[in-house]
């Protein structure tokens, strides 16, 4: 079983994470704020394979394995500068006040 205090952060960690890629993946986006997010990203990996998450199946995996796609995703974004889609990369942060800081609610884990 997972240790509760280890349990805690990773559910803190998806919380950080969907913070994070609300922020600097999501619907607009900006070259530092991409590079900001794999850098994160790259250390929360770091961190979990360091610790060894994928141990712990009742939260240790998922964590793991929503920082490697989310890094993916990251580092695509960031390889393909060309606005596609409804996602856009701004020249500077130029975020609409619409869509606010703090990513929508999540589902009820």
């Amino acid at each position: 079983p997972t240790p509760p205090d280890l349990g805690a952060r990773f559910l803190a960690r998806l919380d950080a994470l969907h913070g994070l890629m609300w922020q600097h993946v999501g619907i607009v986006r900006t070259a530092p704020g991409l590079r900001l997010a794999v850098a994160t990203l790259e250390a929360w990996l770091a961190e979990a394979t360091a610790e060894d998450w994928l141990r712990y199946p009742d939260g240790g995996i998922e964590a793991t394995n929503q920082v490697q796609v989310a890094l993916a995703v990251a580092r695509a974004a960031l390889a393909r500068p060309a606005s596609v889609g409804a996602h856009f990369i701004a020249p500077v942060d130029v975020r609409p006040a619409s869509l606010g800081t703090a990513p929508p609610p999540v589902a009820a884990r």
